[in-house]
């Protein structure tokens, strides 16, 4: 018997990881059961831990219980199994690497573009340069990097690692996300290492209405270039006020969701100097994710509208960006606008992807006369989102590839008048790096296409953070990502990125216990929160936590988040009760009934079946709150239950009967055909 599929922390030889005490995994090949195992780990070929022969047949989450584990540490480790027999196989071995442990690890500065940004402008992608100079033959070599905004780094003009849209998106406030890549082949012995920093989610338009500045207006990045030579010294480059920088390169504008401006007559100068400045105050963590990545390319159609415009079909809605390549003469331009859907004529359009916006920063005020439709609203209005790729050629072969923008797309209208061949064009999927897990097939080919459509949603949806959609809000809404937790387990290796969304919600937890519908935040927070109260959204609190526990056998994970867990239980039950005096007082269990706050109800209930449902409702929806808070009650109360916390797992209990109780007497009897209340007293238990 041997072990195969080894993983540590749910990851295939992690590059620096951050967690001292990591977990083991791994499958079995040949015999039929596992009767034993053994691990045995080393860092720099001394051996640091041995487990011994364990008699037993787990091959998960085995903790690792050696020495201290030290930082830029690379830590060999096998598994030796044996079968039912009792017949020793041979070892299977695996690694993973430690990145920076401590804060006084990191010797590098903040830096920024030598400007001083300005209230409702946005700007072009800023250029960072360093040059320097290997003396001796270099043995390894290690980038640490991050960004509030987004960054691509380059070594001697070659790309660093394929993580799309790095660090990813978390709470900027709170945590940082930093990256580790091997650059050691790389590096020659004069060398230019050159960074392009953009908005991102920092900066750049986010949300629903496009609002722009969520987290800073000032993108920053910090990075540390570390090299060990044969001799064992280390060399370290860091990013400081030596670096070269000039905005002044091709790309004139990047943003997520209103598309790129290029100009591939320009270069950057690195005429100026970048600038240190005040590092966040958001606390510096190793990923220990997933890698958002590309994977599928689709190569299109050329269609002509009956407009006569000219339209490229890629034949599958996907997030992701376009690559191509034209010949041209300098000054010829390509606009491209990227969409879902050809309307009822077959003209291209984006009706129901795109909102209306003042033009300038946000200001709720804005939000709420745009939606009264009053004519007192001043300012310039536009679009969001544009979706949009403005090319400017120069003589020649023209090569182009989106870097800080990814669109919900099927279609891309092309206004140019380049003669194209629609050969040259490609979209590149972009999301997560998930090992897919489930699959699904039978003889009706109807059901075939709606496994494939869900699929394809969970791509365009897993983007370093759960989705609602890849296109008009992009937001992470806590209810969408519990609903469609299990269905994405089942689908693709969801266990690393649903596991660093839980520490997204961790950070946004307000001390109340409450908190936002979306997290991380992008922008528009007294909406996110006043609707993060609704039943069924801040459940995935406890409800992704269980089902987590549930799907991987994970208990770390409860350890990690019952604080949290733990503060919201209370926080519900400091809220049950009727709204309505008389209401409560007639009602025995009143205790126990929950429809205080903002309640959305069954947000996407058909309106022929249901009552209309506005994100500015104040109906009470007592049935689906009081519903939810028996159904995370219960789940409350066994994870109380698994980690020993007894007195809480009274509490919970006595909350999750007393809910169904209330339920009940509330609702004896259901004389509706509206299928969610009749569906959801059998999935809850009530």
């Amino acid at each position: 018997m041997k072990a195969i599929h080894l993983r540590t922390e749910y990851l295939e030889n992690p590059l620096g990881l951050d967690i001292t005490e990591p977990h083991f995994f791994w499958n079995c090949e040949g015999g039929t059961t596992q009767s034993a195992y053994r691990i045995r780990v080393s860092s720099n070929t001394v051996e640091i831990w041995d487990s011994g022969k364990i008699v037993s047949n787990r091959m998960t989450h085995i903790l690792y219980q050696g020495k201290p584990l030290q930082s830029r540490s690379r830590i060999l480790w096998s598994v030796t199994l044996w079968d039912e027999k009792d017949v020793e196989g041979e070892p299977s071995a695996s690694w993973f690497e430690t990145g920076l442990l401590e804060k006084s690890d990191w010797k590098a500065r903040w830096i920024s573009g030598n400007y001083t940004p300005r209230k409702n402008t946005r700007y072009s992608v800023d250029y960072f340069k360093k040059e320097f100079v290997c003396e001796k033959p270099v043995v390894s070599a290690r980038l640490y990097i991050t960004a509030c905004g987004l960054y691509i780094a380059r070594i001697n003009g070659v790309r660093v690692g394929g993580f799309q849209f790095a660090p990813g998106l978390t709470d900027y406030r709170k945590r940082l996300h930093y990256q580790t890549y091997d650059v050691t082949a790389m590096l020659n012995r004069e060398n230019s290492l050159e960074i392009e920093l953009a908005d991102g989610w920092y900066r750049g338009s986010a949300g629903c209405w496009g609002e722009t500045v969520v987290y800073g207006r000032q993108t920053k990045f910090l990075c540390q270039l570390e090299i060990t030579s044969d001799d064992n010294s280390i060399d370290t480059i860091i990013s400081n006020d030596s670096f070269t920088w000039s905005n002044d390169g091709p790309l004139r504008f990047a943003d997520m969701k209103d598309g790129e401006i290029y100009d591939a007559n320009l270069t950057p100068s690195y005429q100026g100097m970048a600038r240190e400045v005040k590092p966040p105050e958001a606390e510096i963590r190793a990923s220990n994710s997933l890698s958002v990545s590309e994977h599928e390319t689709f190569i299109p159609k050329l269609l002509i509208t009956p407009a006569g415009m000219t339209v490229l079909d890629f034949g599958q809605n996907i997030a992701g960006y376009i690559e191509f390549r034209v010949n041209a003469e300098k000054g010829q331009t390509l606009h491209l606008t990227c969409g879902e859907k050809l309307d009822d004529s077959g003209e291209f359009t984006l009706d129901g992807i795109q909102h209306l916006k003042v033009d300038r920063e946000f200001r709720l005020l804005d939000r709420i006369m745009m939606s009264t439709g009053s004519k007192n609203l001043k300012g310039k209005i536009v679009k969001t989102p544009l979706q949009t790729i403005h090319f400017t050629c120069t003589d020649g072969e023209n090569i182009y590839k989106t870097k800080f923008a990814v669109f919900g797309f099927r279609y891309a209208l092309i206004e140019t008048d380049i003669e194209i061949d629609p050969r040259d064009f490609r979209a590149i999927a972009v999301y997560s790096d998930m090992e897919t897990t489930g699959k699904f097939s039978c003889s009706n080919e109807k059901v075939n296409q709606l496994f494939k459509n869900t699929f394809w949603s969970m791509k365009s949806n897993f983007l370093d953070v759960p989705t609602d959609c890849p296109q008009r809000e992009r937001v992470p809404w806590t209810g969408d990502a519990q609903i469609f937790f299990n269905t994405g387990a089942f689908l693709m290796n969801a266990a690393p990125f649903y596991r660093k969304w839980l520490g997204d919600l961790r950070d946004g937890q307000y001390k109340n216990g409450s908190i936002s519908a979306s997290v991380p935040l992008v922008g528009m927070e007294i909406v996110y929160k006043a609707t993060g109260n609704s039943a069924g959204w801040p459940d995935a609190i406890v409800l992704i936590s269980y089902r987590f526990w549930k799907r991987y056998g994970d208990t770390e994970i409860l350890r990690k988040n019952y604080p949290m867990i733990q503060k919201f239980a209370k926080y519900l039950i400091s809220r049950t009760g009727h709204k309505n005096r008389k209401s409560a007082k007639s009602n025995p269990y009143n205790k126990y009934v929950y429809e205080k706050g903002l309640q959305l109800g069954e947000w996407l209930e058909p309106e022929d079946c249901g009552e209309k449902i506005t994100a500015m409702s104040n109906k009470l929806h007592t049935e689906e709150a009081t519903a939810y808070l028996h159904y995370t009650m219960s789940k409350a109360q066994a994870i109380a239950k698994e980690l020993g916390e007894y007195a809480d797992e009274k509490l919970f209990c006595e909350y999750a009967e007393g809910a169904k109780k209330a339920y009940n007497y509330l609702f004896p009897k259901i004389d509706t055909d509206r299928e969610a209340k009749l569906v959801r007293p059998l999935a809850f238990g009530l």
